[in-house]
């Protein structure tokens, strides 16, 4: 039998199939998981769809579905970040010792106060990151063991700060419009989730800088002999994984109206 005899007596591919194919492979399994859970849970308790626990499962996920984006760029560069529950830890002290010491010497500047607050815990995050980026872009340490390090470093630095005592005295409204604020019946921190999935899609899939991140995770070297600034990009990864938790410390302090140093330990 020809090879172009084998070709015609090949049957053709089932549109079914087809669908199959297009669904699992493109789409992958997981949204799967989610649809059918939602059933189950749907049929097992009439409170479920309603939009009151909706907002709170959405307000819920803001926290991990943050850190996991940050995480995602370190994974796609094939490293990891084993410090960002210690990113989150450090960020909440540092947002609210700000705020309680500002507060302090102006009691009527609340924005201004809550300002500054975020602000300094989003420094802290992204220093943390570039630290982490340095060790692994310029010295080549392993990821496992700089983050590994810099997670017990920056624990036991928030011990330190906090003496292991939660600080409270931030202002109210902090924990009211970004703690339990609510527009349109959706939680605020839910926004902020939505705006960085957006963020990071437009990041990963539509510039050079997430291609280069691909292009790094999978082959480093060949990534370099392309003209890549392997560096440069290795670095803003971990820049960007530290910048993300942090928004999501800042946002979990404002729920929880105090700077907890054991804040986020579960999230590695």
């Amino acid at each position: 039998m020809t090879r172009n005899e084998t070709v015609t007596n090949k049957k053709p591919e089932s549109p079914f199939l087809r669908v199959l194919k297009l669904v699992f492979v493109k789409g992958g399994i997981l949204p799967w998981f989610l649809f059918g859970a939602v059933l189950i849970f749907a049929g097992w308790s009439d409170s479920f769809l309603t939009n009151y626990n909706i907002m709170l499962i959405g307000r819920q996920a803001t926290y991990l579905v943050l850190v996991a984006l940050g995480q995602m760029v370190a994974l796609l560069t094939a490293g990891l970040d084993l410090s960002v529950g210690s990113i989150f830890a450090m960020t909440s002290v540092i947002t609210a010792m700000v705020m309680v010491s500002y507060l302090k010497v102006e009691p009527e500047s609340i924005w201004v106060t809550i300002l500054l607050g975020s602000l300094a815990g989003l420094v802290v995050g992204i220093t943390i990151g570039a630290i982490n980026g340095v060790g692994i872009a310029f010295f080549h340490v392993p990821p496992f063991i700089m983050t590994l390090a810099m997670s017990t470093i920056v624990f036991g630095l928030a011990l330190k700060l906090t003496a292991g005592v939660p600080i409270y005295g931030m202002p109210q409204e902090f924990g009211e419009v970004f703690g339990y604020g609510l527009i349109g019946g959706i939680a605020v921190p839910t926004f902020f989730a939505a705006g960085f999935c957006i963020l990071m899609y437009i990041i990963l899939a539509r510039t050079k800088m997430g291609k280069y991140i691909y292009a790094l995770g999978g082959n480093q070297k060949a990534a370099l002999l392309s003209g890549i600034n392997t560096r440069l990009y290795l670095f803003l990864a971990y820049v960007i994984c530290g910048g993300i938790t942090a928004v999501a410390a800042v946002l979990m302090t404002a729920r929880l109206d105090s700077g907890e140093a054991n804040l986020g330990q579960n999230f590695p």
